[in-house]
């Protein structure tokens, strides 16, 4: 039990908890800095999904599980990939366990993805998220 209090204590409910680390800590961890990245990744990932995709006004469902997806559909399923990707908290292996593909398709999606990130419209989408 001692041996996994390495940085403090938190004395309080899980609100409270979750209230000082929206305050405290930065929305996307810094990669040299492993108590920010295991403070996301301590997370439930389907629920960071979900809030996500809320950004998006979509729902996880309509990419989740399906074969091939095309339109707004492949968009959103592309940027939420490339955002917890981008997240550098999560394998690739995880990442497409979440979406139900496999690692190499993550690969493949946050390669061509980044190639089209600088276009005026995915950009802005990514922003929404990263509120």
């Amino acid at each position: 039990m001692w041996e996994d209090s390495h940085h403090g204590l938190f004395f309080g409910t899980l609100e409270f908890v979750e209230k000082m680390g929206k305050k405290y800590l930065p929305d996307t961890p810094h990669k040299e800095q492993p108590q920010q990245r295991d403070t996301i990744r301590a997370s439930d990932p389907h629920i960071l999904l979900k809030k996500a995709a809320a950004a998006l006004d979509c729902k996880p469902d309509e990419f989740i599980g399906s074969g091939r997806v095309f339109g707004s559909a492949k968009i959103n399923r592309d940027l939420l990939m490339y955002f917890f990707w981008q997240l550098g908290v999560y394998t690739n292996e995880e990442i497409g366990n979440l979406f139900e593909v496999s690692y190499s398709s993550v690969s493949r999606t946050v390669s061509s993805f980044r190639k089209k990130l600088p276009e005026g419209r995915l950009k802005k989408l990514m922003d929404r998220i990263m509120l």
